[in-house]
């Protein structure tokens, strides 16, 4: 049945109330925010107002930068949102129903019919690895509808072959490579079924150029203003990619394990999928095999690469594959409509669907141990309904610190330094951008020598690397002689320190 402009704005309104709803709840009854998300928001609003002007050099150095570019219009014409946090979960709920709309459109145009394609929209739309990181506003929301969307693009092609759809899945992944490098994978897989294709067809160099070179282009360009934009404001042509990267050594058997182990959690026939896309690729046409390859690269690049992908994090595995993990999701449900279309229509025949059915049986008992055997989720899957999901951490320490930062009075004439992670949030939260800068804590004894009296200084303090030891506190941290730290106030870990002058001691002089 043809999709109606009902069942798109229905579709987009009901995700988009329960995505938004479901963030709201959990950042309002438990504090629960995404520190990525909080990052893009933060330097989206330090372009505004951590300077006298608007400083977009600001954007992308620390995280890829799509997130932050697109969060400038909202905290431009509604600042209150980037104080509050709110705009990450507002982005969120707003990726969430684009995919969900996306995945209609896909399920329509691959023949679902309605009674079909709304149960598979619903199931996206609640799965907890695609509800979780949306309520919260992760950028892993963003991520998986640039994905559903080239995959819907690729979808397209490989039917009509037209420039659009080629056009269209370009720039989607160019998206997709500016929110998370290691998406260049994907891109990889595209470009295979893409050459794949042509020269299968025609034999034609000349075709072959031509569909390569109008799907790199976008790409290239994109990918070609970023590297200028890092060697001219930073110095280094790759200055994003060492800021993100950081190898450690781990071997390729370890990474496979437990990538399968997420993929076969988060999606369980993506294995079955794949192989029924990818069987008889010299015989027979399969019509989402290009999401397949998209796919398959994407779940191959951890073994080939592993030590680049156990850097990408610190929080597990999870954070590790959240771009192969975003390309099983998206890319699991995309050929799952349309395989089922396939059947629906009597399509695909050529290629029997009984090696596909056992392999997703023996994809779902893997599944069902796994989640038997230990914690297979990053969270709980029934905690993303109540906005504590996936990739979400609780930030009531960070908000009662702001609430103090923001009654604590700070001279104009000092350096005044908030040094821990996330301490973005915390000037963010207290509204004090600006007023105050933000370092990472190993970064401070570089800035002891700024301080002076009335200074004031909020510590993260603790053994963590991205805290201040308690010695080195205890030490004065190096300040000027003459000069002494006194506590003004404290939140969990958090600490405020005001730089006084010491007072001589006239029995001491004697």
């Amino acid at each position: 049945m043809k999709l109606t402009r009902l069942e798109i704005w229905l579709t987009l309104l009901l995700v988009f109330a329960l995505t938004l709803g479901v963030g709201l709840y959990g950042r309002f009854t438990d504090d629960r925010v995404c520190w990525d998300a909080m990052a893009a928001v933060a330097h989206a609003f330090d372009a505004f107002h951590a300077q006298p002007n608007a400083n977009l050099a600001m954007i992308g150095f620390v995280q890829p930068p799509l997130p932050a570019l697109l969060q400038l219009p909202i905290v431009l014409l509604v600042p209150w949102l980037a104080t509050t946090g709110l705009a990450a979960n507002l982005l969120g709920a707003l990726c969430a129903a684009a995919s969900a709309a996306l995945l209609l459109g896909l399920a329509a145009d691959s023949g679902l019919p309605r009674a079909w394609r709304w149960p598979l929209v619903a199931l996206f739309a609640l799965h907890p690895l695609v509800l979780g990181p949306a309520a919260c506003g992760a950028p892993m929301a963003l991520l998986t509808t640039l994905l559903m969307g080239a995959s819907w693009a690729m979808l397209r092609w490989a039917r009509t072959e037209s420039l659009r759809d080629l056009i269209a899945a370009s720039l989607l992944l160019s998206g997709a490579l500016i929110t998370r490098y290691e998406a260049v994978f994907i891109v990889v897989g595209a470009l295979i079924y893409l050459a794949w294709r042509a020269w299968r067809q025609d034999r034609s160099p000349e075709k072959l150029e031509g569909t390569l070179i109008t799907f790199a282009l976008p790409i290239a360009y994109v990918v070609g203003i970023w590297i200028a934009a890092n060697w001219a404001i930073m110095g280094d042509p790759w200055f994003f990619a060492r800021e993100t990267f950081e190898p450690r050594p781990v071997s390729a058997e370890t990474m496979l394990t437990e990538l399968l182990r997420v993929g076969l959690v988060a999606f369980f026939p993506v294995l079955a999928l794949v192989y029924h896309q990818m069987r008889g690729a010299g015989r027979y046409p399969a019509t989402a095999r290009p999401v397949a390859w998209m796919v398959l690269t994407a779940m191959l690049a951890p073994g080939l690469f592993p030590s680049l992908f156990a850097g990408l994090g610190s929080d597990g595995q999870w954070a590790n594959l959240l771009t192969p993990l975003a390309m099983v999701l998206a890319g699991g449900f995309a050929m799952l409509a349309a395989v089922a279309g396939d059947v629906l229509q009597g399509r695909g025949q050529e290629r029997p669907m009984q090696g596909t059915v056992m392999m997703a049986a023996a994809s779902l008992g893997v599944a069902i141990w796994l989640l038997g055997s230990g914690p297979a989720f990053p969270a709980p899957p029934q905690q993303a309904l109540l906005g504590r999901g996936a990739l979400s951490a609780r930030a009531a320490e960070e908000l009662r610190a702001a609430q103090l930062l923001r009654e604590t009075e700070l001279p104009a004439d000092r350096q005044h330094i908030i040094a821990g992670w996330p301490g973005f949030a915390v000037a963010l939260y207290a509204g004090r951008t600006g007023e105050i800068a933000v370092i990472q804590a190993r970064e401070l004894p570089e800035q002891v020598d700024t301080l002076w009296e009335g200074s004031v200084l909020v510590l993260l303090v603790g053994d963590d690397a991205s805290a201040v030891a308690p010695a080195s506190v205890d030490a004065g941290l190096g300040l000027a002689r003459g000069l002494a730290l006194v506590e003004r106030w404290r939140a969990g870990p958090w600490v405020c320190y005001e730089i006084v002058r010491q007072v001589a001691d006239p029995q001491a002089e004697n």
